[in-house]
Parts: C-alpha cells; structure tokens; sequence
C-alpha cells in the first residue's frame, strides 16, 4: 500500500519542524508562562542531545525476537 503515494519532500519535514519552533517561541513570548525564551530553546537542544542515546538504549535492552 505504500507504494502507491509519493515519497513526502525534505523540505515539508523541514517546514513543519520551522513552524513548531516558531509557533513555541510565540507562545513563550506572547503567553504568561513561567518558562523564559533561552529555556525554551535549551530544552529543545538537550532533547536533540539526549534523544538518539535514550532511542539506542531501548533498542538495545528491549528488542526481543519474539
């Protein structure tokens, strides 16, 4: 069934991934919140950090062969 659509371009990947970074860093400036904007954009580097180690220990300790 996947062959029948068309492989989705990079730069939507790359659009959607803009307007999310974006959209948050509106809401933390406009919005009464108690996150500040450099702490907004840390989180997002930790994550980016910190995910593909977190992603690979699972792989790891969880695959089965079941």
């Amino acid at each position: 069934m996947a062959k029948n659509y068309k492989e989705v371009p990079w730069w939507w990947y790359m659009g959607v991934l803009v307007f999310a970074f974006v959209l948050g860093l509106v809401v933390a400036i406009t919005q009464n919140i108690t996150m500040p904007v450099w702490a907004y954009i840390v989180s997002l580097i930790v994550g980016i950090i910190v995910a593909p180690f977190v992603s690979t220990f699972n792989q790891v300790v969880f695959f089965s062969n079941v």
